[in-house]
C-alpha cells in the first residue's frame, strides 16, 4: 500500500471501542458526527451502536470494502461467488459517520453537513455515501422520508460544495423501489442503482446459499396438493414419515406467503430439500433472510417459473427430481440484467428532464468485508457477509409496476456516454451550469441561497435542460398533437489529431430522432462543437439510442428516452 499522501488533512479519532492506532496506510482517516443529534435531544444507543466511528452492524465496513478493498485471492462464501476480490484496492479509505441508532436509525441534517464540509477541508478525492435521506435542514428525522426539494435536501446541498472544490460525488439511488423514488437524484450526483441478474427456467437454476457442495439426484418429490394445509407447508402440518429423503416443492407457490416460513417448516420435518418460488430471496437481516436458513438444500425459482415448475410436477409420474446442484454461479445469463426489486427507479422526482440513476452495478448480495462480531454476524455457526446493495436504512419495499414503466426502467440501465478511454468527449459541466438549472426551476431567492450556500449568484439562461450525455424528452399524456422536443448539446475533442464523427441511431417503431449536423469535424484538441437532437414518439414510452464513430472506429453513445406522462 503506498504512503499516506502528502496533502492529507484527515485523521483518526479516538472513541468508544475505537483507537487510531486502528488506522493504517488504508485506512488513513476515521471521524464522527453527532452534535446535531446529541442537541436534538437524542441519545446514542449504548447497545446498539459505538459513540465513535467504529462501525456496529457492519454497513460501513461492508460498503467501504465493496468499493476499495485490498485483492483478496479465492474469496468466496462457503464456495459461492469465489474469484479475487477487488475495486480499487489501491485508493485509501477515510471513513466519516454520521447515521446513528437511538431508538431507530437517525441523523440530523447538521451532523451530515458537516462530515460532508469536513472531508473536504481533509481533501478527499471522491465521496461515496451509501445512504438516502430527505432532511429538512431545522429537523432531526428518520430515513424513511420523501423526496425533497433540493433546497431542503442536505445531500445535494453539501454535495454542490463538494463539486465546487473539484470532489467527485458518488451516492446510492435508494433502496424504496417504484418509479419516481431515485434519492440524491440532482444533477451535480453521480447516482447509483443496483441491479438483478435473473435466473430462471426448468434445469432448476434459482437461487441458494446453502453453505456446502451438493449434486441431488433422482430424489422423490413430495408435492403435497391433495391436502391444503399440506400443499402451502403451513407451520407443523409436514409429516416428517412422509418428506423425509424427499425433496419438497409445496403446491400453491403464491407470492403472498412467506418463502422463508415454508423453508423453516420443510426443514423443521426432515425433507432432503425444498424447491421454492420468490423475486426477493437475499441475505438481508432487515428481513431475516440468512445462510441458517438454508441448512437443508433449498432451491429458490423466480415466480416467472411458476408455470413450468407445475408441468413439470405434474408430467412425472415417478415424482423424482431430476437434478438440483448448488454451489454455482451462473455467469452472463439473458435476458440482460434488470434493475432489482428494492432498488429505486427514475426519472428524478424533482426534474423528470434528468435520467436517474447514472449507473446501475450489479448489487444483489455483495460479497465483501464483515468483522467477526457476534452480535450481527453471526447466524448459527455461519459468519456471513452478503448485503443487498445499493444498501440504505429505511424499509425496502416491492415495486408494483405495469410493463410500461418496466421498459421504461430497463432504459435507464445503458451506460450514457460510452466513450474511448483515449479519445473521450467530455460534456463539460461547471458550478455555473448547475446555477442556471436551479434558477430555471424557478426557486425563489431564499431557496437559492439555501442550495448554493451563498448570497451572490448570477443566472442568465435559466435552463433546466443540462449538457447531458442522455435525452430524456417527456410529452404530455393523451395529447393529439406531437410537438418534438430539442435538445442542444456542446461537445470537447480530447484527441489531438483531426477526426470526424458521423452519426447513427438506433430507432424503435414509433419514435423518431433527427440531428441536425450529420457529421462533427474536430480539427484539433479541446475543439468544441454543437449539436441538436430532435425527438417525437407516438407511444407512451420508448427509449433509442444516439451513437457517433469516428473513423478510428471510437464510439460515443448517447441513450434517448422519450415517455408520456
Amino acid at each position: 500500500m503506498s504512503p499516506v499522501p502528502e496533502r492529507w488533512k484527515g485523521k483518526c479519532e479516538n472513541g468508544t471501542a475505537f483507537s487510531p492506532t486502528a488506522c493504517n496506510r488504508k485506512l488513513i482517516g476515521a471521524r464522527s458526527f453527532s452534535k446535531g443529534l446529541l442537541a436534538a435531544g437524542k441519545n446514542i444507543s449504548k447497545e446498539n451502536d459505538f459513540e465513535s466511528a467504529r462501525d456496529y452492524y457492519g454497513h460501513g465496513t461492508h460498503t467501504a470494502s465493496t468499493a476499495t478493498g485490498s485483492h483478496v485471492l479465492g474469496a468466496s462464501h462457503f464456495e459461492y461467488a469465489r474469484g479475487t476480490a477487488r475495486v480499487a484496492p489501491s485508493a485509501h479509505i477515510a471513513m466519516y459517520k454520521v447515521l446513528w441508532e437511538t431508538t431507530t436509525a437517525e441523523t440530523t441534517a447538521s451532523d451530515v453537513l458537516a462530515g460532508m464540509d469536513q472531508a473536504i477541508a481533509d481533501r478527499v478525492d471522491i465521496m461515496s455515501l451509501s445512504l438516502s435521506l430527505s432532511l429538512s435542514l431545522s429537523l432531526s428525522l428518520s430515513l424513511a422520508l420523501s423526496q425533497t426539494p433540493y433546497f431542503n435536501d442536505v445531500i445535494a446541498i453539501a454535495s454542490l460544495s463538494v463539486i465546487e472544490k473539484g470532489i467527485v460525488v458518488i451516492c446510492a439511488a435508494g433502496n424504496k423501489g417504484g418509479p419516481y423514488s431515485t434519492f440524491n437524484g440532482a444533477p451535480w450526483i453521480t447516482t447509483v442503482g443496483a441491479t438483478l441478474s435473473l435466473e430462471n427456467g426448468l434445469i432448476m437454476i434459482g437461487t441458494s446459499y446453502f453453505p456446502a457442495s451438493a449434486n441431488i439426484t433422482n430424489a422423490p418429490l413430495f408435492y403435497g396438493a391433495s391436502n391444503p394445509s399440506k400443499a402451502i407447508c403451513s407451520n407443523s402440518t409436514l409429516d416428517p414419515e412422509e418428506v423425509a429423503g424427499k425433496v419438497v416443492s409445496p403446491s400453491d407457490n403464491s407470492t403472498s406467503i412467506n418463502v422463508l416460513g415454508r423453508m423453516k417448516e420443510v426443514q423443521r420435518a426432515g425433507a432432503y430439500a425444498g424447491i421454492f418460488l420468490s423475486d426477493s430471496i437475499t441475505l438481508d437481516p432487515g428481513q431475516n433472510s440468512t445462510p441458517a436458513q438454508f441448512s437443508i438444500p433449498s432451491l429458490v425459482l423466480q415466480t416467472s417459473s411458476r408455470i413450468s415448475l407445475k408441468q413439470y410436477v405434474r408430467r412425472e409420474n415417478d415424482t423424482n427430481v431430476q437434478s438440483m446442484r448448488f454451489v454455482i454461479i451462473s455467469l452472463c445469463t439473458r435476458p440482460a440484467s434488470e434493475v432489482a426489486y428494492f432498488s429505486s427507479r427514475g426519472p428524478d422526482p424533482i426534474n423528470s428532464g434528468i435520467l436517474k440513476p447514472d449507473i446501475l452495478a450489479p448489487g444483489m448480495d455483495i460479497l465483501a468485508a464483515v468483522y467477526p462480531t457476534s452480535h450481527i454476524s453471526k447466524q448459527g455457526t455461519m459468519s456471513w457477509s452478503w448485503i443487498m446493495h445499493s444498501p440504505q436504512g429505511h424499509p425496502w419495499q416491492r415495486p408494483m409496476l405495469p410493463e410500461l414503466q418496466h421498459n421504461f426502467e430497463r432504459s435507464i440501465a445503458w451506460n450514457p456516454g460510452n466513450t474511448s478511454v483515449l479519445r473521450g468527449w467530455p460534456y463539460d459541466l461547471g458550478f455555473q451550469d448547475y446555477v442556471e438549472f436551479l434558477c430555471g426551476l424557478g426557486y425563489r431567492k431564499q431557496q437559492m441561497r439555501a442550495v448554493l450556500r451563498r448570497n451572490q449568484w448570477s443566472c442568465s439562461q435559466n435552463r433546466t435542460d443540462l449538457n447531458y450525455p442522455l435525452f430524456v424528452a417527456m410529452f404530455p399524456r393523451g395529447s393529439s398533437t406531437v410537438t418534438a422536443k430539442n435538445f442542444s448539446r456542446v461537445l470537447t475533442n480530447m484527441g489531438d489529431d483531426t477526426t470526424v464523427y458521423r452519426v447513427n441511431f438506433v430507432v424503435p417503431t414509433g419514435m423518431s430522432i433527427k440531428v441536425e449536423s450529420r457529421t462533427l469535424p474536430f480539427t484539433s484538441k479541446y475543439h468544441k462543437q454543437v449539436f441538436v437532437v430532435s425527438v417525437e414518439t407516438e407511444n407512451d414510452a420508448q427509449y433509442g439510442n444516439l451513437r457517433w464513430t469516428d473513423q478510428h472506429g471510437h464510439i460515443v453513445s448517447s441513450p434517448i428516452v422519450a415517455i408520456s406522462g
